[in-house]
C-alpha cells in the first residue's frame, strides 16, 4: 500500500463518484482500489463501486512511554497509552510504533516499553531501534561512612565511597542505602552526603529517618544526675568518651532519659547516672561505653550496674 495526493468529486469520499489525479477532475484515476478513513472503493472503468471496510490492519497494544531517558522509563511509574502495529507483529518484532490505526503517524522519538517489562526500545528520528534490556535502577551516590557515631560521620570527616540510592531519590529520600547495584544492603552505620549536614544511621539493615548533625567543636554537655545522690551532676562530653582505659569516639547516640556509666578519668571510679538536658556547662566527665556490657545505655537506674 502507498499513499497519493488523489482528487474527488464529492465532500466525501463514501458519496464520490470517481476519483481523480487532478484538482480539475478531468483526469480520473487510474483502475484499483482506493481507501480512506478505513473504508476502501473499487475503480472500475473510471467510476467508483460501493465502499466496504478494511479488515483490521493494525495490532493495538498499551505501551510506557518517556521522552528523557531509558532510566526514567524502566525505573518510574509510567502511565500506559494505546499504540499501534502493524497486524500480527508484536513489541519485540514490529517495524514501527504508530498513534493511528492507518499506522500514519509515527509515534514521537523517545523511549517505549510495555508496562512492567524489563526491556525496552528507542525511536529516534521516527526510526524504531532494536530491543534492549534495562540497566538496574539504582542511582550512585558519594557518601561519608563511619561504623563508629553521628559525631564521627559529621564532625571527623572519614573517607568517603561509592553507594547506591533508590533511582532518582538522593540520601534524604531513599528507602534504603545498597553497596552495589544488586541490591544489596549497605553495612550499618551512619551515613551523609559530603558536603550535608544532615546524616541518617543504618541499623539491622533498617535505614532511620534523617538527623541534622550536631555542631562540631561545640563545649555542649549533658548534665547528668548521679543515680545515688540526688545532688551529685555531671557535666558529660558529647563526643569522646572512655573504653577499656582509653578515650574513644563515643559510639552510640544519647538522649534525654537514658543511664550511662560515668568515669571522670579512664579509669577513674565509675558511677551511675542519668542524662537530664543538654547544658552550656563545660564537661567535666565521659561516658564509658563498657557499661551495659557494652550495648549502649541502661534504660533505669536500677539496672545499670557498677563493677
Amino acid at each position: 500500500m502507498s499513499l497519493v495526493n488523489k482528487y474527488i468529486d464529492s465532500v466525501s469520499f463514501l458519496t464520490a463518484t470517481a476519483v481523480y489525479d487532478d484538482a480539475n477532475l478531468t483526469t480520473k484515476s487510474a483502475d484499483g482500489y482506493y481507501q480512506s478513513g478505513g473504508q476502501y472503493r473499487q475503480q472500475v472503468s473510471g467510476a467508483l463501486l460501493s465502499s466496504s471496510v478494511c479488515s483490521d490492519c493494525f495490532t493495538f497494544d498499551s505501551l510506557d512511554y518517556a521522552a528523557s531517558s531509558s532510566s526514567d522509563l524502566c525505573c518510574l511509574t509510567q502511565t500506559p497509552s494505546q499504540y499501534y502495529y502493524p497486524t500480527g507483529s508484536t513489541f519485540a518484532n514490529t517495524t514501527n510504533i504508530y498513534t493511528d490505526v492507518n499506522l500514519t503517524n509515527v509515534a514521537p522519538d523517545g523511549f517505549y516499553s510495555e508496562p512492567g517489562g524489563s526491556q525496552f526500545r528507542q525511536i529516534s528520528s521516527s526510526i524504531l531501534g532494536s530491543l534492549q534490556t534495562c540497566a538496574t535502577c539504582y542511582t550512585a551516590r558519594t557518601l561519608a561512612f563511619s561504623f563508629v557515631s553521628a559525631v564521627d560521620v559529621c564532625c571527623n570527616l572519614p573517607s568517603s565511597g561509592a553507594f547506591y540510592v533508590d533511582y532518582g531519590t538522593t540520601l534524604l529520600t531513599t528507602s534504603n542505602i545498597y553497596s552495589d547495584t544488586s541490591g544489596t544492603i549497605a553495612p550499618d552505620g551512619f551515613y551523609k552526603e559530603t558536603s550535608g549536614n544532615i546524616y541518617r544511621e543504618m541499623s539491622s539493615s533498617v535505614l532511620a529517618a534523617q538527623n541534622p548533625c550536631s555542631p562540631c567543636g561545640t563545649t555542649d554537655s549533658w548534665k547528668a544526675q548521679d543515680c545515688n545522690s540526688g545532688s551529685v551532676y555531671y557535666y558529660l562530653d558529647q563526643q569522646d568518651g572512655y573504653l577499656n582505659g582509653a578515650t574513644i569516639l563515643l559510639a552510640y547516640g544519647y538522649t534525654v532519659g537514658d543511664v550511662v556509666w560515668v568515669r571522670q578519668s579512664p579509669t577513674g571510679a565509675v558511677s551511675c547516672a542519668t542524662i537530664i538536658s543538654i547544658s552550656s556547662t563545660p564537661p567535666n566527665s565521659k561516658i564509658d561505653e563498657g557499661g551495659n556490657s557494652g550495648n549502649g545505655p541502661y534504660s533505669t537506674c536500677s539496672s545499670c550496674s557498677i563493677p
